[in-house]
């Protein structure tokens, strides 16, 4: 081989080792690029994690409603119950108090031409 084939093969030589030194600038750049972005990711998570409430926590805080929502209910149930009492009563005296007027217009009726005489 020639000297100048061999200065061709240096430089060719030096060009790659130049590119692959460039390539390798490049993507380790981007790796760090990408681990900061996961870093913040991280953090963000790790603030967002910082505002759950524990699991226990939470299913005691849904039994302590599920309690109350069926003491509730059952309140309801009672309430109700009376209402329907009270209406039924109403309605009873309503339809005797209907069954004494109609008793004492029918003993009227009868008793005017009665006395009338």
């Amino acid at each position: 081989m020639s000297d100048e084939t061999i200065s061709v093969l240096i430089a060719r030589l030096e060009e790659r080792i130049l590119a692959s030194d460039k390539a390798l600038t490049v993507a380790t750049n981007e790796l760090h690029r990408r681990l900061e972005m996961l870093n913040g990711e991280a953090a963000r998570l790790r603030e967002m994690q910082a505002s759950y409430i524990p699991r226990e926590t939470y299913d005691r805080g849904m039994e302590s409603l599920e309690k109350s929502t069926l003491a509730s209910d059952q309140e309801m149930d009672r309430r109700i119950k009376v209402l329907e009492n009270m209406n039924a009563n109403m309605a009873g005296k309503t339809w005797i108090g209907g069954a004494i007027i109609l008793i004492m217009a029918a003993v009227i009726a009868t008793a005017i031409p009665l006395i009338a005489r």
